[in-house]
C-alpha cells in the first residue's frame, strides 16, 4: 500500500510526499532492525546467565572435588612421615601400622578442567562470558587443570611403587567375599613390622612418596586457589545480572 501511495505522488509530483513516505520506509527498516538487534541481545543476555549457571555448578563440584583431594594427601603425608619417624627411630607402632600404610599408599586424581568451558572453547561461544577477567582466569585454569592431568603420573608412580612394596610385608585378610567398600578393600590382617624395619630400601621407596604427597598438596592448593577465584568472579557476574 505504501509503495504504491510513493507511486502516486510521483506521478502527481508530490516530491514533499515522496520524501515522507521514504522516510517512514527507512524508519520501518530501522525499527524491526532495531528490533531483531534487542532480541539478538535479549536472547545473548539469557544464555550468558545460564552459562554461568553452568559454570558455577562445575567449579562448586572442582572445589569439593580439590577439597577431598587436599584432605586426602594430607592425611597420606602425615602417615608416611609416621612411618619414616619410626624407621628412624627404630620402632614402629604396631596398631596403628596398617592403617598408616593404607593411607600412604593413597593418592587422588587431579580435579579436570570446566566442562562448560571446554564446550565454549569448541563451539566458539567464549564471548557470552563479558567479563574479561572471568575470561582469562578460565583460561588459566583449564590450561593448568589440563598439564596436572597430563602430568599425573608423577603423583601416581612413587604411590604405586611404595604400594606394592608394602605387600611384601602385609598378609591381607582373605575372606574370599567382595568388599562392600573401598574402605574394606585390600584390608590387612597384619604387617611385619620388621620387615619393614631390616630393609633399606623402605625408607628411600617412603621418602619418595613423602615428597610426591606434599608435591600434590602444593599443586592442589594452587587448583583450589583458581577455583576460589573463578567461583567469585562467576557470582559477581551471575549478581550484576539480576
Amino acid at each position: 500500500m505504501l509503495l504504491r501511495r510513493m507511486t502516486q505522488h510521483v506521478k502527481a509530483q508530490n516530491w514533499l510526499a515522496v520524501v515522507l513516505d521514504f522516510l517512514i520506509v527507512v524508519a520501518g527498516i530501522l525499527i524491526a532492525f532495531q528490533i531483531t538487534n534487542w532480541n539478538e541481545a535479549r536472547k545473548d543476555r539469557i544464555e550468558a546467565v545460564a552459562i554461568l549457571d553452568r559454570l558455577e555448578d562445575d567449579f562448586v563440584r572442582l572445589d569439593a572435588l580439590t577439597h577431598r583431594s587436599l584432605d586426602s594427601h594430607a592425611a597420606s603425608l602425615a602417615a608416611t612421615a609416621r612411618i619414616i619417624n619410626g624407621i628412624v627411630e627404630g620402632r614402629l607402632d604396631g596398631d596403628g601400622l596398617a592403617g598408616d600404610i593404607s593411607q600412604s599408599t593413597r593418592g587422588s586424581t587431579p580435579p579436570g578442567p570446566s566442562t562448560t568451558f571446554q564446550e565454549l572453547k569448541s563451539n566458539g561461544r567464549i564471548a557470552l562470558i563479558k567479563d574479561v577477567e572471568l575470561r582469562s582466569r578460565l583460561s588459566e585454569y583449564d590450561d593448568y587443570a589440563t598439564l596436572v592431568r597430563q602430568e599425573f603420573r608423577i603423583f601416581e608412580g612413587p604411590v604405586t611403587a611404595l604400594r606394592h612394596k608394602f605387600m611384601d610385608v602385609r598378609k591381607l585378610d582373605i575372606t574370599g567375599v567382595p568388599s562392600q567398600n573401598f574402605e574394606d578393600l585390600g584390608a590387612t590382617r597384619s604387617v611385619d613390622a620388621n620387615l619393614i624395619l631390616e630393609h633399606a630400601e623402605f625408607l628411600s621407596i617412603l621418602q619418595t612418596a613423602y615428597i610426591t604427597h606434599d608435591n600434590a598438596h602444593v599443586v592442589y592448593a594452587g587448583m583450589q586457589d583458581r577455583i576460589d577465584d573463578i567461583l567469585a568472579l562467576i557470582r559477581e557476574q551471575k549478581d550484576a545480572a539480576r
